[in-house]
């Protein structure tokens, strides 16, 4: 359920962009940018969370490519997080601008 919340916050951040960009909507506290501040902090909680949860089922009895697969895809929704983060993307706020 993590790694499809990330997924589905992830890709909703540049359809609410491009919403409130259409209407006009930067630098005004409306439902796009509110929704923009909260898409990318629910993507890097859950990205952090599929990770963790990754990590810890690295033992289960699955096939080695599935538990690589779930390993990849954490690390590289982390790394995404991570990197937005190092540019105060994560929880921005278009309003204070």
């Amino acid at each position: 359920m993590r790694p499809l919340l990330a997924s589905l916050s992830f890709f909703a951040t540049p359809w609410l962009f491009s919403s409130a960009s259409a209407r006009f909507g930067f630098g005004e506290r409306t439902p796009y940018t509110v929704g923009i501040c909260a898409a990318t902090i629910v993507f890097a909680v859950s990205a952090l969370a599929s990770l963790v949860q990754a990590l810890r089922r690295l033992g289960q009895p699955l096939p080695a490519i599935v538990r690589l697969h779930r390993l990849l895809v954490a690390v590289a929704a982390t790394s995404a997080a991570a990197f937005l983060f190092a540019y105060g993307i994560i929880g921005i706020r278009l309003w204070r601008y």
